[in-house]
């Protein structure tokens, strides 16, 4: 079974940020297939930069707009909601280059692993506390 899974418990009632946040729980699934063994040498390296690069657009993508979003209606954690999010980006830039720099495919399993784990705690906890409050604002304003 998969880390990364989908459930109504992740939905904050937005249909178009719970879409994004379905793609990016698939982008995490397609990670995963990555660590088994029988992806390696060339094609590890290859196919986890091109997954980097990918899920890095996507991610700064979602990030613009749920920003955009809070922005237009005013919401009040803002700031604190952006800080995360570049919080969150300058991680995942830095786990790319680790990953860049390993010496061999057990280096990148582990490290894949390892983001993993960061990404599942970090996207949990985001979406069930900063992006429920957002949400939870946007009806209670009457927006969504």
């Amino acid at each position: 079974m998969s880390v990364f899974e989908w459930s109504d418990s992740l939905s904050i009632g937005i249909p178009e940020v719970d879409e994004q946040h379905q793609g990016l729980v698939d982008a995490m699934k397609g990670l995963e297939k990555l660590v088994k063994p029988e992806v390696s040498g060339g094609h590890l390296h290859v196919l986890l930069g091109l997954f980097m690069m990918q899920v890095s657009g996507y991610v700064k993508t979602h990030f613009s707009f749920e920003e955009m979003l809070m922005a237009q209606h005013n919401f009040p954690g803002l700031d604190k909601h952006r800080k995360s999010h570049r919080k969150l980006e300058e991680d995942f830039t830095d786990f790319s280059k680790r990953l860049e720099q390993a010496k061999d495919d057990e280096q990148r399993r582990a490290l894949v692993k390892t983001l993993l784990t960061f990404m599942h705690d970090w996207f949990s906890q985001h979406v069930k506390r900063d992006d429920m409050a957002y949400g939870e604002y946007l009806r209670e304003e009457g927006i969504v």
